[in-house]
């Protein structure tokens, strides 16, 4: 009987401990890829924010007004590829925004004897790139991406693009709701897509702070 009090003080601990590996394995996975809208205010930074110039080819000056605040819209799709890992809690996969359009305001100086004008930075462009999401707890994600941007972008008149613009973003999610601060920087070259012609380059960061669904 003394040798059966031990043995049995084992099979509970051992049990216990099968159970508590038991449960950590039957976490759920709640990471799901699906269909995401957001919007929100752009701020210009650096060079953005301030007045930019060029030359074009018939040594004209060309002036680029410093950019405001704005407005914007994402809409994309996040894609897992493979199963979670880590009991569940990380997930990777691809942040493909399928459409992002927006503009942003402008500061234009004038001679006392000119008329005001309110010019605009119109954008539209598309962004892919890895994603990772953390799901530390119940419905609640982190998404950290990278994104590599398409961008079009016009200007009084003037307008180019550029296909190597990038993205940071960070976000977060519960259930269907969601926020993410994302980091856009890279120049454009506003030569009318003319490979020939003068290139007129100027920076365009930005930050985008963006509430949204995500279905």
């Amino acid at each position: 009987m003394r040798k059966l009090i031990p043995m049995l003080l084992i099979l509970v601990i051992a049990g216990k401990g099968l159970q508590g590996q038991s449960t950590q394995v039957s976490r759920p996975n709640n990471i799901k890829g699906g269909f995401y809208m957001k919007f929100g205010p752009a701020f210009p930074v650096g060079d953005f924010n301030t007045t930019q110039y060029t030359i074009d080819e018939d040594g004209v000056l060309k002036t680029f007004d410093r950019s405001k605040a704005g407005l914007f819209g994402d809409f994309g799709y996040l894609i897992y590829i493979g199963p979670a890992f880590a009991n569940n809690m990380l997930r990777a996969g691809i942040d493909a925004t399928f459409l992002s359009l927006g503009f942003t305001g402008s500061h234009h100086d004038v001679a006392p004897d000119e008329d005001k004008v309110n010019y605009k930075y119109f954008f539209v462009g598309q962004k892919f790139g890895p994603l990772i999401t953390v799901n530390p707890v119940d419905h609640l994600m982190l998404d950290f991406s990278w994104k590599l941007c398409l961008s079009i972008s016009e200007f009084n008149e003037m307008y180019g693009l550029n296909m190597t613009q990038q993205e940071i973003s960070m976000g977060l999610r519960y259930r269907i709701m969601a926020f993410s601060v994302n980091y856009q920087m890279g120049d454009l070259n506003f030569n009318k897509f003319d490979k020939e012609g003068k290139d007129q380059i100027i920076q365009q960061n930005m930050v985008k702070i963006m509430f949204g669904l995500k279905f």
